[in-house]
């Protein structure tokens, strides 16, 4: 179902939730912990969002507030204006496509969110090489792989349907 608000108080309070714990995750981004060449062990947030939200399909909601969060991480990474949440909204529309004709719902919690990290990791390096700027692609895969371990934990959180509308 197609629409511009979510219906019920239960989605907007778990959306509210979701749209909190993705924002106090990215503040992690503050934290200068690296690890040589892997990078910063911090998870994608936005991504458990992308992924669980993608359920409710095409929203307006869901996708302002992932424009929003997006640029939240570019604030905090120092990032290009726009970049997180270019990231974001392509991710989760690819995301909402896949789901769409390859049926990926039917994955699981783990499979849902490895087809949408995947999804995030190739937007990001295809956005990146077409910026022609540094990309550390053994960093990035980190930081999507810590998110989709800790996906199994959060998850419930964040995974919404049509069914809740």
């Amino acid at each position: 179902m197609i629409g511009i608000f979510p219906d019920r108080m239960v989605t907007r309070q778990r959306l509210l939730i979701g749209t909190i714990i993705v924002a106090a995750t990215s503040l992690l981004n503050l934290i200068p912990l690296e690890f040589g060449i892997l990078g910063s062990p911090w998870p994608v947030g936005l991504l458990w969002a992308i992924c669980g939200w993608s359920g409710l399909g095409p929203n307006l909601t869901t996708a302002t507030l992932l424009f929003f969060l997006g640029l939240w991480v570019d604030i905090l990474t120092a990032a290009t204006l726009g970049t997180w949440a270019f990231i974001a909204l392509s991710t989760h529309a690819a995301t909402l496509v896949t789901a769409q004709y390859l049926g990926t719902n039917g994955l699981g919690r783990i499979g849902s969110i490895a087809v949408s990290g995947t999804i995030m990791l190739l937007i990001m390096t295809v956005f990146q090489l077409w910026r022609g700027s540094n990309f550390f692609f053994v960093g990035t895969i980190l930081t999507i792989v810590s998110a989709i371990g800790l996906y199994h934990y959060v998850g419930f959180i964040f995974e919404l349907s049509e069914d809740e509308l």
